[in-house]
């Protein structure tokens, strides 16, 4: 009968605090989910979880790593034509290829306050995301999902840089791609050379 009054008190405590009392010098036990599982059970478990998501952030890492960048990154874009007067005044600038103005500009030539202007409208977490902005892409997205017309993108000047340099269509994987090449941008180029 005490033996059984004891294994019934060890029950309640068992219930009560979440702990099977055990032996001195064993393992003590927690109780999960109405199961019973030892402590060095869970602390295996937990070190098996962080050496998973320590191999996939290695694996992930090594394959950006691999990724080429596209060409059109390797080189500079070829600058406009500009017409200049006898005392080298501008008087015009022509489309390079047909299509854009184009003039090589470094960044400390430049004003603060458009630098500022052109993080602030475009990419206000540029100086510390990897190349995505997981906050604007929660919002998109959820805008997405609510049916809201999407009033403001989630893509990064880095995306848009890998847009320019390697256009295509607008589909969701062409989107998987620019991040995944940002990320990448991110990698080898200075924050202050992609913005030049």
């Amino acid at each position: 009968m005490a033996n059984l009054r004891r294994n019934f008190s060890d029950c309640v405590v068992v219930r009560m605090i979440g702990r099977m009392p055990t032996p001195r010098g064993t393992n003590s036990a927690l109780r999960l989910g109405g199961s019973v599982v030892s402590s060095a059970l869970v602390r295996k478990k937990i070190r098996r979880l962080v050496l998973a998501l320590l191999l996939v952030a290695v694996t992930v890492e090594l394959a950006i790593l691999a990724t080429p960048l596209p060409p059109a990154l390797a080189s500079p874009l070829p600058p406009s034509v500009e017409f200049t007067d006898r005392d080298g005044r501008p008087l015009r600038l022509l489309l390079a290829d047909e299509r854009r103005y184009s003039q090589p500009t470094r960044l400390a030539d430049l004003s603060p306050a458009i630098i500022d202007a052109t993080l602030s409208a475009e990419d206000k977490r540029f100086r510390w995301h990897p190349g995505l902005d997981p906050l604007a892409t929660l919002r998109a997205v959820g805008q997405r999902v609510r049916g809201d017309r999407v009033t403001s993108g989630a893509s990064t000047i880095s995306q848009q840089l890998i847009k320019l340099a390697d256009p295509g269509p607008r589909t969701m994987s062409r989107k998987l791609r620019e991040i995944w090449l940002a990320l990448k941008l991110e990698q080898v180029w200075s924050k202050d050379r992609i913005l030049a």
